[in-house]
């Protein structure tokens, strides 16, 4: 079981238009489970679910949690080391929001390495993890 948490990226894009295509194809290229996102659009989707706050959307989602990271901002395990649970809830920042304040003694930290270190949209970020997890399995 999989299920994403991520955020539209403030101001980025046309959420109703064009960001929710980025973040939909890669959800079900990868069969993720459950989707939620926040804030809330203004636009009602029957997918994902949506959240006033990310606050909002991780407190409604109970479990251990993985969020990732870049190493440039936040160390955590490196992602070619990390062992995916087999229920897996991967919480994905946007490119200006880490949301390591929400990380508790449970969760776990996933740095990504990228060859610059640059913050990527949180859409383009999620194929990252995913397809670590599948090439793992």
């Amino acid at each position: 079981m999989i299920t994403v948490i991520g955020m539209w990226e403030p101001d980025w894009m046309d959420t109703d238009r064009s960001e929710i295509r980025l973040w939909k194809q890669t959800i079900q290229a990868f069969n993720v489970d459950i989707w939620k996102m926040a804030p809330a659009s203004h636009t009602r989707f029957s997918v994902p679910e949506q959240f006033n706050s990310i606050d909002e959307a991780i407190i409604n989602t109970p479990g251990k949690k993985t969020f990732f990271v870049s190493p440039r901002t936040h160390q955590g395990v490196e992602l070619k080391d990390y062992v995916h649970p087999e229920n897996a809830i991967y919480v994905i920042g946007s490119a200006v929001e880490t949301l390591m304040r929400f990380v508790t003694e449970d969760d776990d930290v996933v740095s990504v390495n990228t060859p610059t270190q640059a913050a990527l949209f949180g859409a383009a970020f999620l194929s990252i993890p995913l397809y670590d997890r599948l090439i793992k399995q």
